[in-house]
């Protein structure tokens, strides 16, 4: 693996990844911020995504009322939440 400037190409190409995913993440904040809907963003980037994301949603059902979680866990589709 070649290094450059105490980097290497994997970390470097990490990192733009990353820049990048997290510059796009914050476009779509100020987006769907600017028509008025509350967003919590949270770029997830390390470990099985899948995994991760369960981890974080479980975690963030606490901040849901009760109709919305049990809608979530309940439902046999995708589903959007938005606090009226």
């Amino acid at each position: 693996m070649r290094i450059f400037g105490g980097l290497s190409t994997y970390d470097q190409l990490l990192r733009a990844q990353r820049e990048s995913a997290q510059g796009q993440l914050e476009r779509l904040v100020r987006k769907a911020t600017a028509r008025g809907v509350q967003v919590s963003a949270i770029l997830i980037d390390v470990g099985v995504p899948a995994e991760r994301i369960v981890r974080v949603a479980k975690a963030r059902h606490a901040l849901l009322g009760s109709v919305a979680t049990r809608v979530i866990a309940t439902a046999g589709c995708p589903v959007l939440t938005v606090r009226a």
